[in-house]
């Protein structure tokens, strides 16, 4: 079964349909403690396999996750992100979820299959994280934040942080890979778009 999950502003702040009917999933209502966040739905992930569905909040605890057997909440074992939710994303295979957020250190990576978080050896960011999206290979995340130097990518085989010959020069909300393994961004008012190969623009 595909879902479809629909995050908005008000209450119950965000709902899960199934793909194919079009009806509502779960019933969230009818499961106490569901949203313990009370608060606006900003960002929502589906996991690969459809196992999780993972859904940003504005205030605390700012992420949950359900397992889609049984609609119950995940307990993330490393803890809760550190602030309102900008973008979630499921890595190809399924095995990391990345949070981009708006308090220190702006981005959190979790390994799905402990929920605990994963050690960003090469530091956190800049600035409040905007948007988030691992490659199609897995090798690479990227995440665009609101402060130089706006594009941060990480290598998930030691996370280091990829050094880019060229940085985008202003605001980067969104990052986006293509099927090929380019990396296109938003860079003030145009599109940067990156090789992997040599990380030039």
């Amino acid at each position: 079964m595909g879902f479809v999950v629909i995050p908005h502003s008000t209450s119950p702040y965000f709902e899960v349909y199934d793909e194919s009917t079009l009806l509502k999933a779960v019933d969230f209502s009818m499961k106490p403690g569901a949203n313990p966040a009370g608060s606006a739905a900003n960002a929502a992930a589906i996991s690969p396999n459809g196992a999780f569905v993972a859904v940003g909040h504005s205030l605390s605890p700012y992420v949950s996750v359900y397992d889609t057997a049984t609609w119950n909440r995940v307990t993330l074992s490393g803890g809760n992100p550190t602030g309102s939710v900008n973008a979630l994303h499921f890595s190809p295979d399924g095995a990391l979820m990345a949070v981009a957020h708006a308090t220190a250190p702006f981005v959190t990576v979790y390994n799905t299959a402990t929920w605990a978080k994963v050690t960003l050896t090469g530091g956190g960011l800049e600035g409040s994280g905007r948007s988030c999206e691992f490659s199609p290979s897995g090798n690479h995340l990227a995440v665009s934040s609101t402060t130089s130097p706006f594009l941060t990518i990480y290598a998930t085989s030691d996370w280091s942080k990829v050094s880019l010959p060229v940085a985008p020069s202003a605001n980067t909300p969104a990052v986006a890979w293509t099927s090929s393994g380019a990396l296109i961004v938003t860079d003030g008012n145009q599109i940067r778009v990156y090789n992997p190969a040599d990380w030039t623009s």
